[in-house]
């Protein structure tokens, strides 16, 4: 947050002198909400294993249905922020 000249904060969108870093940090971010993706998509064939016991089968399919649902949710910010950063760039 950054202090106009009447003393109000206002939002500001890059780190000041600091603009390597907002990118290191976007990416590690956008790295693990795909590793997040990939997780679950390990866990639901996890719970294909016929040897698991049921209750286990269901949880991992469930947990692995709510890892995609979430990297499906923030997909849609993660190529937002790459289409501004791309577009800061030209």
């Amino acid at each position: 947050m950054v202090r106009n000249e009447y003393g109000a904060q206002q939002p500001q969108a890059f780190m000041p002198y600091r603009i390597n870093g907002q990118y290191i940090i976007e990416g590690l971010t956008a790295g693990f909400f795909f590793a997040l993706g990939g997780g679950g998509f390990i866990m639901i064939d996890r719970s294909m294993d016929l040897l698991q016991p049921k209750k286990n089968r269901y949880l991992l399919a469930a947990g692995g249905a709510a890892l995609i649902g979430s990297y499906r949710t923030a997909t849609p910010h993660i190529t937002a922020l790459l289409r501004h950063s791309t577009d800061l760039l030209t």
